[in-house]
């Protein structure tokens, strides 16, 4: 690629902000509003309700009761609690990256000090793969996809297993086109596509962008509305300075946290996407457990509206539809009525062979 006129200042600028940012305190800022407890039921089998928490690490099955609603009592523990990682909802990760030479730097393909763009941020994200495991943190079966946007999105890595997710996933600067360009809403088009076509039961999108400022469009708006709707979570890692998402924001990384998920994250230092990853996405992501109640031992039926409480605070009743009653078989009209007929013909043969041995 060639260099507008006027890059070099850009490029300049650039680097003096990385020296800035690494001068600045290792903190990170979380801007939005982390999700609440949330609580599904299902009935698995006919005595048995699998319960799963959103937004909590598994406790032990003693800080775990479940009640009906308005009747704290009689109240059950689980049977056991199983970990999201031990699950069975494996997670389709699909990471967003500009391809843009802003980002992933060609410092290692020319020595022109005109020319060259340090590529510091690209190695960042490359160092925290290598160093978050997140194959341990999710369950068996869960795949990752790298997906970059420049003039175009590409598929750089179509879908793996997560196992195989490290720096080296990533490739090296002479993999990108060493472009300007970051046309983020192909980027985010094409992620949203990769992570329907996952058929993934939980699906999560992680972007990387910086101020690549565009307008939102229909397409965007219906791939966002499609997601929504599939229940894709998505992150952001920004490297600028926003005050946190809303619909004044007109960075597309804000936008599009804004829109599909619960906030974003804004890094001011090296280590803060580490611990941003690790932490807080992982963190939220593994926030998920399975616990399974035998309903049995409420002798519970049909509609109730049950209450998980969690270290005895109580959280949103769930309705659920448990099985029906099992119908005894003396409950049965005509089975009442023949045995009535029968008791009262032993009845009447009985008073008859008395009334005989008494002549």
């Amino acid at each position: 690629w060639t260099r507008p006129r006027g890059l070099r200042t850009i490029a300049v600028m650039r680097n003096l902000l990385g020296v800035l940012v690494l001068a600045a305190a290792v903190t990170t800022a979380y801007a939005g509003t982390r999700p609440a407890i949330h609580v599904e039921m299902r009935v698995a089998r006919p005595s048995e309700l699998e319960v799963t928490v959103d937004g909590a690490t598994p406790p032990t099955v003693d800080r775990l009761t479940l009640h009906r609603a308005a009747h704290p009592q009689p109240a059950i523990h689980p049977t056991r609690i199983v970990p999201y990682a031990d699950g069975t909802e494996p997670l389709a990760l699909a990471i967003l990256y500009p391809s843009s030479a802003l980002f992933i730097g060609n410092d290692e393909l020319t020595t022109d000090e005109n020319e060259r763009l340090d590529g510091w941020l690209f190695e960042i994200v490359k160092q925290t793969f290598d160093l978050v495991h997140v194959a341990t943190r999710v369950p068996p079966g869960s795949r990752f996809a790298l997906i970059t946007y420049g003039t175009r999105a590409k598929i750089h890595v179509p879908w793996s297993p997560i196992a195989q997710l490290t720096g080296t996933s990533f490739g090296s600067q002479r993999d990108y086109p060493g472009t300007l360009d970051a046309d983020f809403n192909a980027g985010l088009v094409a992620a949203l596509d990769e992570l329907e076509r996952s058929g993934a039961p939980r699906q999560v999108l992680l972007s990387f962008a910086g101020d690549d400022f565009l307008e939102t469009t229909a397409e965007v708006d219906a791939a966002v509305a499609k997601a929504k709707q599939r229940g894709v979570v998505s992150y952001s890692i920004v490297r600028e300075n926003v005050a946190g998402p809303g619909p004044g924001h007109q960075s597309p990384a804000t936008r599009g946290i804004y829109v599909l998920s619960r906030g974003a994250w804004i890094t001011i230092s090296r280590d803060g996407v580490r611990e941003i990853v690790e932490k807080d996405v992982l963190g939220e992501i593994g926030g998920r457990y399975y616990a399974s109640f035998d309903v049995g031992a409420l002798h519970l039926h049909g509609p109730q509206d049950l209450v998980l409480a969690i270290d005895g605070t109580d959280t949103a009743p769930v309705p659920v539809q448990l099985a029906a009653a099992p119908r005894r078989w003396w409950s049965s009209r005509p089975l009442q009525i023949g045995v009535g007929v029968l008791l009262v013909g032993l009845l009447a043969l009985a008073l008859r062979l008395r009334a005989r041995r008494a002549r």
